[in-house]
């Protein structure tokens, strides 16, 4: 599951950065641009939903598994330098993360329930580091060691590839697929106060977030930062993330009511 969740992030965090060069080798215009980190957040928004179903048919070892192929596939891709092969790739690599975003979390609930704080604050950590080395380097690996945009965003390839052979042995445990019980319908999240608030507090945050991680650096670029010094800043952001990505879960696992950590959440994110 770790290595699966360094790379649910990287492949995101890695194209702010590389934005200015993808657009002058390419000639794609600012929208276009654009989409490169919009669509993974489109996908998000389409498969999240659907994700159990399917999950419900295939096993959730099975879902995330062909999910880490198809991940692998896009950045593939998504690494060729012409524009339908960029977004098509781009396409294949949110819905792969956007499949694993939905799916690890209820592996973790499922297997690690005792330990539930512990292990999220590992999958946190092991996402958002590899998330915030991807920010940071890929602007020099593109432009200082020549390797061009492409090969920059291909190297993440490599961590696919291993989480691709870590995940093998899960495919063995399980030959059935997992049951998902069907709760009644005035017990539906529909109808839930508590479901309505968490979406809409988790969407607003994940709003501000990946809009810094898609255009921080070129606002930073606009402000008189090189491109190497804007990766850099998106990465401080995201290693300033780490603490708390492991302390918090835990906290959260040990009290009855996360709305005080919310609350406090929201008033770091408004200063």
């Amino acid at each position: 599951m770790i290595f699966v969740a360094t790379n649910l992030r990287a492949p995101l965090t890695a194209v702010g950065p590389l934005t200015g060069l993808i657009k002058d080798n390419i000639g794609i215009s600012g929208t276009i641009a654009g989409f490169l980190t919009t669509i993974p957040l489109l996908a998000f928004a389409i498969l999240s939903p659907v994700a159990p179903k399917i999950a419900e048919k295939l096993s959730l070892e099975y879902t995330i598994g062909y999910s880490t192929i198809v991940l692998v596939i896009g950045l593939f891709i998504r690494s060729i330098p012409q524009t339908s092969t960029l977004l098509f790739g781009t396409i294949l690599v949110g819905s792969a993360i956007a499949m694993c975003n939905v799916l690890i979390p209820s592996l973790i609930k499922r297997e690690f329930n005792h330990r539930l704080g512990l292990i999220t604050g590992i999958y946190s950590i092991s996402m958002n580091l590899c998330g915030a080395i991807a920010s940071g380097v890929s602007f020099p690996l593109a432009n200082n060691l020549n390797l061009g945009w492409n090969n920059s965003l291909r190297i993440w390839l490599i961590l696919a590839l291993i989480a691709c052979i870590a995940w093998i042995p899960q495919l063995k445990r399980h030959d059935k697929p997992d049951k998902i019980e069907e709760l009644p319908i005035e017990n539906s999240i529909w109808h839930s106060k508590t479901a309505w608030q968490v979406t809409i507090f988790m969407g607003l945050q994940s709003l501000v977030f990946y809009v810094l991680v898609a255009w921080l650096p070129e606002m930073l670029i606009q402000k008189g930062f090189t491109a190497e010094q804007a990766g850099y800043l998106l990465s401080m952001m995201q290693l300033f993330l780490l603490p708390f990505t492991f302390i918090i879960p835990i906290i959260a696992g040990r009290v009855k009511r996360q709305s005080k950590i919310a609350i406090n959440t929201s008033i770091l994110m408004c200063l």
